[in-house]
Parts: structure tokens; C-alpha cells; sequence
């Protein structure tokens, strides 16, 4: 156990997510995602893989909603900041590293390659019929709920 470690769970809603997703798959090299039942089963199972790490942990973690970096982004990184102990705190502007917005190292869009924090709203034209939504939404307030009720869970909000 190392003191110093902190532990982030960032979850993200599913509209947004399974639109992420299906864009995904149809830009880069994981082309079963182009299918919303493909990519609600890969939602599902990395919320299902969330709690169960969130049932190991044995310090105390965080849980944040991606929402409160994109919608409240300046007070919500302060927050964070002090909940992590930092001297400066976070900027919205992020350093980018060799494999940014690369396969396999998480986000491919060019958005992630800008430097900043920002709401881009960019899968408005991609339709994930309502049946699925319904169905990632149940999964991720199930994940939200067993991950706050840790006794080692804590939230940060914008307006903390």
C-alpha cells in the first residue's frame, strides 16, 4: 500500500459514451464498435470492470462524472486539485505525449489532441436507438450507485 497513491474513478454517461464509441469503430481499428449492441456490451462490461476494482479498494477514492470536467470545468479542477493535494492547481490546458490521441492509449479523436479541456458535442449525427441508452443507463446508475457506497468513496463537485 503506498500512501501517496489516489484513486480516480471517472465514469461517463452512456448517450455520450456509446456515441464516442460507435465513432470509434468506425475511425480506427476496433470496427465491431460501428455496431451500438457491441459497443453497449463494451460500456457495460468496462462499468462492471469499474466496481469491481471499487470492491478491492481499501483507501479511500474518488468518484467524478466526466460531465463536471466538461460543463464546470475551471471549479471543478480546483476541487480536485485540493482533494489531491496539489501546490498548483490544474489547468483546463493538458500537456500531450508521444502516443496522444494514438490507438490503444484511449482517446483517437483530434479534439484530444487540441490541449485543452472542452465540450465539443460531436457526435450529434451518430443515432444510438433509445432501447440501448435505456439499457447503459441502467448499468451506469447501478456502477454509480455500488461505487458511492463504498465507505472508502467520496465525490468531488463543482460546487464543493
Amino acid at each position: 500500500q503506498r500512501p501517496d497513491l489516489k484513486i480516480i474513478f471517472l465514469i461517463r454517461q452512456p448517450d455520450r459514451t456509446l456515441s464516442s464509441l460507435v465513432e470509434m469503430g468506425h475511425r480506427g481499428k476496433l470496427k465491431n464498435l460501428r455496431n451500438p449492441e457491441n459497443a453497449l456490451a463494451y460500456y457495460q462490461s468496462r462499468l462492471h470492470s469499474l466496481t469491481r476494482y471499487a470492491e478491492l479498494m481499501e483507501k479511500e477514492y474518488l468518484v467524478v462524472d466526466s460531465n463536471e470536467i466538461i460543463d464546470k470545468t475551471d471549479i471543478f479542477l480546483k476541487s480536485l486539485s485540493a482533494w489531491l493535494g496539489l501546490p498548483i492547481p490544474l489547468s483546463e490546458h493538458y500537456a500531450q505525449f508521444k502516443h496522444t490521441g494514438h490507438y490503444g492509449s484511449g482517446d483517437t479523436s483530434t479534439w484530444i489532441r487540441s490541449g485543452v479541456i472542452k465540450d465539443t458535442r460531436r457526435h450529434q449525427n451518430i443515432e444510438i436507438p433509445s432501447e440501448i441508452i435505456q439499457q447503459a443507463e441502467g448499468c451506469f446508475r447501478s456502477c454509480k450507485e455500488i461505487l458511492l457506497s463504498n465507505c472508502h468513496a467520496t465525490t468531488i463537485t463543482a460546487s464543493t
